[in-house]
């Protein structure tokens, strides 16, 4: 659930209710509200949530196509995209066949 989410989040970044609710200029109540599910916060207020807790929207509203990622993993997958020889190495380990090579060399 959102609120679920919201906490997971918060908490992530070693945040309290009360410092949350301030970079939102909204009080620590409404904040515990949500994390209870009691209430959800409209689309605009979602939309700070991501600036203060440096988050998609769909870390916040969840659904399938959400999936959480550690700081550690959101680090190795931006060094894998911005290092071919990286890439080369990931890909040869997990036995992923590169799409780009496989058409490269057929045509």
């Amino acid at each position: 659930m959102i609120g679920d989410n919201i906490r997971r989040l918060r908490e992530e970044k070693g945040m309290s209710q009360s410092e949350l609710a301030k970079k939102l200029f909204i009080s620590d109540k409404t904040i515990s509200s949500w994390e209870v599910n009691r209430t959800e916060p409209k689309m605009g207020m979602i939309e700070a949530l991501c600036v203060a807790l440096h988050c998609q929207k769909t870390d916040i509203i969840g659904g399938e196509q959400s999936m959480r990622l550690s700081p550690h993993e959101r680090a190795v997958i931006i060094a894998y995209r911005q290092n071919a020889s990286m890439q080369e190495a990931v890909d040869r380990i997990l036995g992923i066949e590169r799409v780009e090579k496989k058409n490269l060399n057929s045509g």
